[in-house]
């Protein structure tokens, strides 16, 4: 009876698993195979996401001003001035040490960010949406390379290309796309892959596939000429731009496998600079942290991991209040370190057997 009984115990993956773990890569995988569209400039922050004038996203798991790397402090800076609350870097940081503003992890709104990730009120959002059950994950439109407030710069060119996101880009993208109707996302990320791109660090070929696809609409949309050559320029000439559909796009589909009791699938994964940190399936919003290794890898000329604290603003090491960007830590943890670190502390907070770990790849990490 005992070995009959075994022989109709179901596997993970079947119909009616008990297995958690199965269940959430059952619900992650229908999704990220689904139709997804993105809804494009559906205008600023403060309605998207519900965000106050003093509330400010970030990238990562929570982190104080205190705490703040270099580049998540100038990037708040810089939306400071943005948004009118500051005039210069040091009354913004004044006003941040004194909590004069609410800092949140942008995965509490559902949203997401490139290296800083700092999202504000006035900033246009596009969303990603999962149409079967209407879930959504929402993202800034990307600013491009060079000198950008994701970096942890905070120049007036950086402010007024932010006012000109806000002003001219994001309302043009909006009425090409309520021309147009959703774009399927998915479509071109697939597009894309096989042509080369891999979605994070090269997106040439999925941007032009979306040029391509919104450009006619886009010229009929009624904006003025001179908007649209700005806008047609500026996507073409930003291979980056799609980062930012394809990084909600991935959220809204790990975000499919959350609050599946006793499930340890990760669902999300993120820095800030100072600490790492995972989200798993069965915890809910809750955060397992870890140091932040420091970069591995190769550096422009004149840099490197051990610079003079005044020679970078975009290092992502800890800083010390008071001082610039602080020097790299002696120890330098490997991926597998902060991962082994995460997993204690999971495994601590739940007191979980039952299922095995999830496999985190022993790659080093490119932040």
């Amino acid at each position: 009876m005992g070995s009959a009984r075994a022989g109709k115990r179901r596997r993970p993956g079947g119909h009616r698993s008990r297995w958690p773990d199965a269940r959430c890569q059952r619900r992650v995988g229908s999704a990220a195979h689904r139709r997804q569209s993105t809804l494009g400039g559906r205008g600023p922050a403060r309605e998207a996401l519900g965000l106050g004038p003093r509330e400010f996203l970030h990238a990562g798991p929570p982190v104080a001003w205190a705490d703040a790397s270099g580049p998540i402090r100038g990037a708040l800076a810089g939306a400071m001035i943005y948004e009118g609350l500051a005039e210069n870097f040091e009354e913004a940081g004044r006003i941040a040490a004194q909590g004069g503003i609410s800092l949140e992890p942008c995965h509490s709104r559902s949203a997401v960010g490139p290296m800083a990730g700092v999202v504000s009120a006035s900033m246009p959002v596009s969303v990603i949406e999962d149409e079967e059950n209407g879930r959504r994950a929402y993202c800034t439109l990307n600013e491009g390379l060079g000198k950008v407030l994701r970096y942890g710069a905070y120049s007036p060119e950086v402010i007024d290309r932010l006012r000109w996101l806000e002003r001219v880009l994001a309302p043009l993208l909006g009425a090409t796309l309520r021309k147009r109707g959703p774009v399927d996302v998915r479509s071109l990320i697939a597009q894309a892959l096989q042509m080369g791109d891999e979605c994070h660090n090269r997106n040439r070929a999925a941007t032009s596939l979306l040029l391509r696809e919104i450009t006619p609409d886009m010229l009929e949309s009624g904006a003025r000429s001179k908007d649209i050559v700005a806008a047609f320029r500026f996507i073409n000439g930003n291979d980056h731009f799609f980062l930012n559909l394809s990084m909600p796009a991935g959220k809204v589909a790990a975000d499919a496998g959350r609050d599946i009791p006793g499930s340890t699938m990760v669902v999300a994964m993120a820095r800030n600079g100072t600490e790492f940190g995972i989200q798993v399936s069965g915890t809910g919003d809750e955060w397992f942290t870890a140091p932040a290794p420091p970069v591995k890898g190769l550096y422009f000329p004149g840099f490197g991991p051990r610079m003079p604290a005044s020679t970078s603003v975009t290092r992502r090491s800890p800083r010390r209040p008071g001082s610039a960007v602080s020097p790299w830590p002696r120890r330098r943890p490997s991926c597998s370190s902060w991962a082994a670190t995460c997993q204690t502390r999971w495994r601590t907070r739940c007191g979980c057997t039952r299922s095995p770990w999830p496999n985190i790849p022993s790659t080093r990490c490119q932040y």
